[in-house]
Order: structure tokens, then C-alpha cells, then sequence
């Protein structure tokens, strides 16, 4: 992955710059799953972070809408400015001043292709005719594979 030593790279030199110590006055996220924070449990799509594993090692062991195991950038630096997690910005919870201060406008899926959704679904449909192939070697005791909402069985796929 090209990405990863520059993403390195640029959290190194965040971490080193001096916090001011004036707050900032608001701090608005736009992104992909890297920093998608919950936007995607309020919208109906497959690309969702919102059922087990995620979530595992959150204080509260529960799913948070992150597609992260924990914190994810933007709430690492919520955090070193002295300020609140943003908030989702299709969270109920997100009004009046609270929406003055930022939010999280990032959602898992998106790309600036148009092909970005059609590449998420049709990995979808290949590792479904890959679940069909290791069907069809034969019987197995037990052919349950549980993806969030999607839930794959072996009397499913025949």
C-alpha cells in the first residue's frame, strides 16, 4: 500500500506540532471508512460498521459505526485539541451549537470515481462465488459465516 508511509508520515508530523493553546473553532472531516465515525448506520447500505467485530475494543465493547478497532484519526486529534469526538453529521444528536463546533461528514464506500460503489459490490459478489466453490468440495460440518447484517449459510447458497 502506497498510502501507508505517507499516512505514517503525516500522523509523525502532526504529533510533533505544538499544540496552541487557543481551541480551534470548529473541525469538519471528509472521508472514506478511514474516518467515518457512524454516518454509514444512519444510511441504507452494505458498508457498515455497526455489528460485531467492530467495535471489540471500544471502552464499551460495543459497535460504534467506526470501521477502525477503536479510535480512528479524527478522534485522536478531537482529542489532542482539547475538544469533544465529532459527532456524525446525520447523528439525532447533532444540532444548534454542537454543529458549530464540527462534524463528521465521512462515509465508508464513498470515492471521488464513479466506480467506487460498483468495485465495493462486485468484491461482494466474488467472495460470494468463492463461499459457492468451497461449498461445492463437499460436506462440512458446519458452513455458517456471520458478516455483520449479511449472514451466509450453506442451505443459503443452494
Amino acid at each position: 500500500m502506497n498510502a501507508s508511509p505517507i499516512l505514517f508520515f503525516s500522523l509523525a508530523v502532526i504529533g510533533t506540532l505544538p499544540v496552541s493553546s487557543k481551541a480551534a473553532r470548529a473541525f469538519f472531516v471528509f472521508g472514506d471508512s478511514l474516518v467515518d465515525n457512524g454516518n454509514n448506520n444512519y444510511l441504507a447500505t452494505t458498508a457498515r460498521a455497526d455489528a460485531p467485530p467492530y467495535g471489540i475494543d471500544s471502552p464499551t465493547r460495543r459497535p460504534t459505526g467506526r470501521f477502525s478497532n477503536g479510535l480512528n484519526v479524527p478522534d485522536i486529534i478531537s482529542e489532542n485539541l482539547g475538544s469533544e469526538p465529532l459527532l456524525p453529521y446525520l447523528s439525532p444528536e447533532l444540532r444548534g451549537e454542537k454543529l458549530l463546533v464540527g462534524a463528521n461528514f465521512a462515509s465508508a464506500g464513498v470515492g471521488i470515481l464513479n466506480d467506487t460503489g460498483i468495485q465495493f459490490v462486485s468484491g461482494v459478489l466474488m467472495h460470494g462465488l468463492y463461499l459457492q466453490a468451497c461449498m461445492n468440495w463437499g460436506p462440512v460440518e458446519s458452513w455458517s459465516l456471520e458478516l455483520g447484517p449479511l449472514v451466509v449459510s450453506q442451505q443459503s447458497l443452494h
